[in-house]
């Protein structure tokens, strides 16, 4: 039997101590994305603040510990997305279903397949996603993309709906 999801009332939330098991989900009901599942992590990877809207992934042997994802990691490292910017050694809630918003590594359609990739951009931009084609990656597939990204400028966002990484 799969135990209930408890409510998260403040995704944002970042805390010097651990917010829940490892492991734990989190469901959230947000104003603008609808319903979101969320899960626990801990930045141990960039050694300062992390920034929101990026994906992140863990660390080798690690389902807590995280960094920013590397180009095409698999979805069975990835985390999730970032709705906070913890500070290093805290810990955060990442986006592992539902919509929220990415940073773009360059132009995206709609309805594009999603994968991590950040070596378009200039500077480039650890954890951001790309409509790369998809061929012999389907394993890094972390979602759709709900809006597009014409005429890319660095630091452009998204919405996408986050999927695949339960």
């Amino acid at each position: 039997m799969i135990a209930p999801v408890i409510y998260l009332d403040t995704p944002s939330e970042t805390d010097s101590a651990l917010i829940s098991g490892v492991n734990a989900l989190r469901y959230h009901l947000d104003a603008t994305f609808g319903y979101q599942l969320y899960r626990p992590y801990r930045n141990t990877g960039p050694s300062a603040a992390m920034t929101t809207a990026r994906f992140v992934s863990y660390a080798s042997g690690s389902r807590l510990n995280v960094g920013y994802s590397a180009d095409n990691d698999p979805q069975s490292r990835i985390c999730g997305l970032l709705v906070s910017a913890p500070a290093d050694d805290y810990y955060g809630w990442a986006l592992c279903y539902g919509q929220g918003t990415v940073r773009a590594d360059n132009d995206i359609a709609a309805n594009a397949e999603l994968t991590v990739e950040s070596s378009n951009a200039s500077p480039t931009v650890a954890g951001s996603v790309d409509d790369t084609a998809v061929t012999t990656i389907e394993h890094t597939l972390v979602g759709i993309a709900v809006t597009a990204v014409a005429s890319f400028s660095s630091g452009d966002t998204l919405t996408m709906d986050v999927r695949h990484l339960l």
